[in-house]
């Protein structure tokens, strides 16, 4: 599996060296591709790139300012947009500037995040390889049939029908 690894220039610190040491020891089916982007408003641009030179998935890090929360906002839609689009995985990984004391704190938090998403996207490799040979991982025959009926709703606001009554005198939001 490749995944795509976006580093952001303006980053406090680089973190591919160090993360690609840790990789190689904890996941040896995968294999990374380093891209480094200019500044964090370049994500979905460079995660795009990446998706279309062939990765499964990307992750992309960056570390921040709480005064930047607005860009970051903008580039997560954006980033959605893409998924959607090409149906792969974006990860946004970021580490602001208050959640660490010194460059070691820093490095581990954003090692720590980036290998959770990992798991997440070989977990969902995973699901997807286990839907592609029929092998359902939810029972169709335990699924609850009446759901969306309202027949569970409390017999004083339903008739014994499960239907509302009548009388139109019940709200949707007097059920509740």
């Amino acid at each position: 599996m490749r995944i795509g690894l976006i580093e952001c220039s303006t980053s406090q610190f680089k973190i591919i060296e160090d993360l690609t040491e840790s990789l190689d020891s904890k996941f040896s089916d995968i294999q990374i591709v380093p891209l480094t982007c200019p500044d964090p408003s370049k994500i979905p641009v460079c995660s795009k790139r990446l998706i279309k030179e062939g990765t499964d998935s990307v992750i992309a890090f960056t570390t921040s300012t709480s005064e930047e929360a607005t860009l970051l906002s903008m580039v997560s839609e954006k980033i959605m947009d893409i998924e959607i689009a090409e149906g792969k995985f974006i990860f946004l990984i970021v580490v602001y500037d208050d959640e660490a004391r010194t460059e070691k704190q820093f490095k581990q938090i954003a090692i720590s995040r980036i290998e959770n998403s990992i798991n997440s996207i070989l977990g969902l490799s995973k699901v997807q390889i286990n839907k592609d040979n029929n092998e359902n991982q939810i029972d169709e025959n335990s699924l609850d049939m009446e759901a969306g009926t309202g027949l569970k709703e409390s017999s004083d606001k339903l008739s014994g029908d499960g239907e509302l009554p009548p009388d139109g005198s019940s709200d949707v939001h007097s059920l509740f």
